[in-house]
Order: C-alpha cells, then sequence, then structure tokens
C-alpha cells in the first residue's frame, strides 16, 4: 500500500510538473521548485558512461550533420552566406550577433517572431553554434574566449519540450557539439544536467518511452528533429549504444 501510494503520489507530482510546463506563459519560480524538489525521484539505472565520450572528436562531422539538419532556415542562409566572405566581414558579422543575444538567469535567448528562444531551430543555441562554425572555419582565435563564454550559458535550466529541434536534447547535442570541439569536459556536465531535464519530460505511452514536445496527439512522432528518435540519438550518446528504453524506463 504503501509503495502504491508514492507511486500515485510521483505521479501526480509529474503532472503537475507537466501541466505548469504548458500553461506558464512566463517562467515561474513554482516550476523550477518542482524540478529541484528532492521527493521527486527518478529512476536511474546503474549503467556505465558511453566509452565513445571520450573520443567524441570522432562523431563530430555526425554531430554537426544533425545540429545543421535542425537549424531555422534564416540560420542556414546565413551561414552559406558568410561562408564565402572576407574573414574581416565575418569577424564584424559575429561580434554584431553576440549583441543580440540576450542573457537572463545564466540562460541564453535570441528573440525569435515575438518570443525569446533558446533552442536550436530559430533559438539562441541555433544562432551561437554557426557563429561557432564560422569562427572555427576562418580561424577567428580571437572570438573564441567570447563565444566559448556564451556556450557555458547553456548550463541547464528548464524548457518546455525535450526535442533536438526545439528543446532539452538539442541544447544537450550543442554542448556536446562543445566538448567534442574543445575538450572542456564542463560542456560534457552541461549535457548531463540536459539529459536529467529530459528524464524529468519523460512518460510511458504504449508500453514505450516518450517525451514532452508540444505534440497531444494519439499517433507517437518517432521524427528526429521534433520528436523521439532524435532525443534517443541524444541519450544513447550519453549512455552507449547497449541503453535500453524499456517500458515504464521514466522519470
Amino acid at each position: 500500500m504503501y509503495s502504491i501510494l508514492h507511486r500515485i503520489m510521483d505521479l501526480t507530482k509529474w503532472i503537475a510538473i507537466i501541466e505548469k510546463l504548458y500553461t506558464e506563459k512566463n517562467e515561474s519560480t513554482k516550476v523550477i521548485q518542482f524540478l529541484d524538489d528532492p521527493q521527486l525521484k527518478k529512476v536511474k539505472n546503474m549503467i556505465n558512461p558511453n566509452k565513445m565520450l571520450n573520443q567524441l572528436h570522432l562523431i563530430e562531422d555526425e554531430l554537426n550533420s544533425y545540429l545543421l539538419e535542425s537549424l531555422s532556415q534564416r540560420d542556414r542562409t546565413l551561414l552559406e552566406k558568410f561562408s564565402k566572405e572576407p574573414s574581416k566581414i565575418v569577424s564584424k558579422f559575429i561580434k554584431n550577433e553576440l549583441q543580440s543575444f540576450i542573457c537572463q538567469d545564466n540562460m541564453l535567448y535570441l528573440k525569435s517572431g515575438s518570443v525569446y528562444s533558446p533552442y536550436v531551430n530559430g533559438g539562441a543555441a541555433g544562432r551561437l553554434y554557426i557563429l561557432v562554425i564560422l569562427a572555427t572555419k576562418f580561424k577567428l582565435t580571437e572570438l573564441f574566449p567570447q563565444l566559448e563564454k556564451f556556450l557555458s550559458k547553456f548550463s541547464g535550466r528548464y524548457v518546455k519540450n525535450a526535442t533536438i529541434s526545439s528543446g532539452a536534447a538539442g541544447l544537450g547535442m550543442l554542448m556536446l557539439y562543445a566538448y567534442a570541439i574543445t575538450g572542456n569536459k564542463e560542456y560534457l556536465q552541461y549535457a548531463y544536467k540536459w539529459n536529467e531535464l529530459i528524464e524529468v519530460l519523460s512518460f510511458s505511452l504504449s508500453g514505450k518511452k516518450v517525451w514532452a514536445n508540444y505534440q497531444f496527439e494519439s499517433k507517437l512522432d518517432e521524427s528526429f528533429n521534433n520528436g523521439n528518435a532524435g532525443i534517443r540519438y541524444f541519450q544513447r550518446l550519453l549512455m552507449g549504444e547497449n541503453h535500453e528504453f524499456k517500458k515504464g524506463d521514466k522519470c
């Protein structure tokens, strides 16, 4: 009876979190308190860290391809345009773009339409990603410290979505990419923080582990950018190829 009661309490608490995440228009300290509540226990499998993480540079091209695919059309256009410009113009562009970011509560945002977004698709993560690519391509080493400073602003906090394109998995992927090109393990720690939030946003549906992705439909979204496939890919990078997403394997 005690165990069943605890499960009901945990489920009620999880539902309350999701309800707050999807109904709050502004950031709420109550949501953060929910996520930090020590009574909200996540199931943690005893697994070994993925050995590939020690050689993440080997799949840097793969990370690149997935992040590029998740970019907004505007960011793709900017990347294509400035990849063909002289380095002085690229340097000026990067410096100007860095002024457009907004940092609040140790999180980076970029205005996207009428909202401020931290995400890969149309948000701060996507724009910063193309700036890093350009600075690397043109060897603008004087800009690296400032770019790394901005990358460190994605240290992990709550967002409403778990996906690659517009959610926590995409922010985690950016952190893995930053780790791959810098070797700074701080970015790897940030990736694990985003994975913790992904677990909070997970639930079991029809015997499958799925995640919150704004799609309130009976049909599962198994796409890469906006669905479960991309989230599984990110989690396997952290947990290893042999990690299984079992029924009921959730927060």
